[in-house]
């Protein structure tokens, strides 16, 4: 207003710029497998969550391990996969399956 009390109105705008967030590890939890056997790797085992990107585009690339057993996604059976997605995850498409050796832990 000014000194006779007179105002006017208009409208600002503003424009924000989204930054890319982080990934979050939410869950990360060891899981037991018979030895010789296979186990699906849960959402509530491992979960990764990111405000940008939807689970399909969340990817995980496996760069060491396992090395006593591989993981699979059980559309492919018998085959060993590097990468995955939390979608894989969610879904319950991911195994890790042991080589039936004499170990007793493994890890990626």
């Amino acid at each position: 207003s000014d000194a006779a009390g007179a105002t006017t109105t208009g409208t600002v705008n503003i424009t924000i710029t989204p930054v890319n967030d982080a990934p979050v590890l939410a869950n990360k939890v060891a899981v037991n497998v018979d030895e010789g056997a296979s186990v699906v790797i849960a959402d509530s085992d491992l979960r990764v969550t990111d405000a940008d990107n939807v689970t399909s585009q969340i990817a995980y690339t496996v760069t060491g391990g396992p090395s006593n057993g591989r993981l699979e996604l059980t559309t492919g059976p018998g085959v060993a996969i590097s990468s995955f997605t939390q979608a894989d995850i969610d879904a319950g498409r991911l195994n890790y399956v042991h080589d039936g050796s004499e170990t007793t832990s493994d890890a990626f």
